[in-house]
């Protein structure tokens, strides 16, 4: 009988001592195995120690490599100092359990005399489980209990310690550079009203001194949206005050936050004002890649495209963007004219033969009652493919909706051919701007249209574009190239 034996210890501490606690429990594990010697017993060389790992969840090491020695066929029986040892979840040690059963592996518990190759053994462990999960979970809830308690106090609790400060004696302590960064980006924010435009001037400021170069605009907006610079703390959806001093002042915090949620609901709003986007999550190009949705603003009123993916990844290859309303427009018209045109019949017509009566019923649907959105529902794709669009509308939705479920017709998709009008890939353009353009007229177009920005001339990049004939991405590249350090 193959025993290999395993160990687990939930903290790295004490690990580097001469004599650890992983150590100890494979010694008690060689005795007992040494104790069954008259039955065939004898020990692995493997050595399955998972040092620091928690029993709350089987993604460990040592353990995958004694669930593969199981399923190998290379042991008979695992052995645990004690149960907890291989899991404190019920639900982990019942699909070991299973495992385990499976490959006719018995698992041996040393210190509470248990054995699976019983049932009692099983019922034991299965006692046993239940009161380690119990006791991990009342740990868990000590903890949390525990974390609240200091964030109650004002106490930091540990984490990913925020720019603008260091750890000392695990507290939070100003940093004073780095907390200049911070009140920069405040303050620039309310100036731009605009994160993308933060994003581009950080080149600017780190040229100088700092060396946050890259943060994304997601760190930007937890930046900005963070309570400790006004020096409190999230506990639940409170804040309660914290012992650290405070970077930002309270007002300007609060002037920040009103300004994120007022653009937040000033973009769910008007993404949807140009177009419905009634063909969105259905879009593919030629290639296969999703189509999805972006949006500019002109003259105060906002414009929807259909854009391919690549355009986002700024890959060298062809690409698209069409209004979106356009795009619906033809798609949905050509749809409708297949449908009032009974060509969508001839595609049935096979199946149909033998059902005069149902083929009566369909051509009494009243199709010239449906609305664009009920066609939209029935669309299950659409494909650009050169100047055409390929489109699979299922008829399911129209039919249920005008009470005709009938279930010979319930799974029938159609093909339908949709012209497009001619336009030119976002790659042209590119071509043509940077032909037109040298990398020093680069950098001034970028310092004028930054210039307007910041003495409040221009309210933002897309108000530039639409002032300058160019693409609000032209002139944040421009910008963003006019701000970058010369090498």
């Amino acid at each position: 009988m193959r025993c290999a034996i395993y160990t687990r210890k939930s903290t790295e501490e004490r690990l580097d001592m001469r004599y650890n606690s992983l150590e100890a429990q494979r010694d008690a594990c060689l005795a007992y195995i040494e104790s069954q010697k008259h039955n065939g017993w004898i020990p692995t060389k493997y050595e399955l120690d998972d040092g620091g790992y928690s029993g709350g969840s089987v993604d460990r090491p040592a353990l995958r490599r004694l669930v593969a020695l199981v399923e190998n066929g290379e042991i008979d029986i695992v052995v645990v100092h004690k149960v907890d040892r291989l899991s404190r979840s019920l639900v982990d040690f019942a699909r070991l359990a299973d495992l385990f059963d499976q490959h006719g592996v018995s698992f041996v518990s040393v210190t509470q005399n248990l054995d699976t190759s019983t049932s009692m053994g099983r019922l034991s462990v299965n006692v046993l489980l239940s009161f380690a999960q119990f006791e991990r979970e009342i740990a868990g809830e000590r903890i949390r209990e525990k974390i609240a308690a200091s964030r109650r106090k004002g106490l930091w609790t540990g984490g990913t310690c925020p720019i603008g400060y260091r750890v000392v004696n695990k507290g939070l302590v100003v940093n004073h550079d780095e907390a200049r960064f911070v009140r920069w980006i405040f303050e620039r924010y309310l100036s731009t009203k605009s994160v993308s435009m933060l994003k581009c001037e950080l080149p600017f400021w780190s040229s100088r001194e700092m060396r946050h170069r890259d943060l994304s605009r997601g760190a930007l907006y937890t930046i900005l949206k963070n309570p400790v610079y006004i020096g409190k703390l999230r506990l639940g959806g409170d804040l309660v005050s914290a012992v650290h001093e405070a970077i930002i002042a309270e007002e300007v915090w609060e002037q920040v936050r009103n300004l994120i949620s007022k653009n937040t609901r000033k973009g769910r709003l008007n993404f949807g004002e140009q177009s419905q986007a009634l063909l969105l999550g259905k879009l593919f190009d030629g290639n296969e890649i999703a189509i999805t949705r972006s949006k500019t603003f002109r003259h105060g009123k906002s414009y929807s495209y259909y854009v391919s993916m690549s355009i986002k990844r700024e890959e060298d290859q062809d690409r698209i963007r069409i209004p979106c309303g356009t795009l619906d427009e033809i798609v949905l018209h050509q749809v409708r004219t297949d449908l009032l045109g009974k060509r969508w019949l001839e595609t049935l017509v096979t199946s149909l033969v033998a059902h005069p009566d149902l083929v009566k019923r369909l051509l009494e649907v009243p199709l010239a009652d449906v609305t664009a959105s009920q066609l939209a529902s029935g669309i299950l794709s659409v494909n650009l493919e050169g100047s055409g669009a390929r489109v699979r509308w299922g008829i399911k939705p129209i039919l249920s909706k005008m009470g005709l479920e009938d279930p010979r017709l319930m799974d029938q998709v159609l093909q339908i051919t949709a012209g497009l009008p001619p336009r030119r890939s976002s790659r042209s353009l590119r071509t043509s701007l940077i032909r037109i353009s040298t990398e020093q007229e680069w950098r001034d177009h970028g310092r004028r249209w930054f210039s307007l920005i910041a003495t409040g001339k221009a309210k933002s990049q897309s108000e530039i574009a639409a002032t300058e004939g160019v693409s609000q991405s032209t002139v944040s590249r421009a910008i963003e190239q006019a701000l970058r350090p010369q090498t």
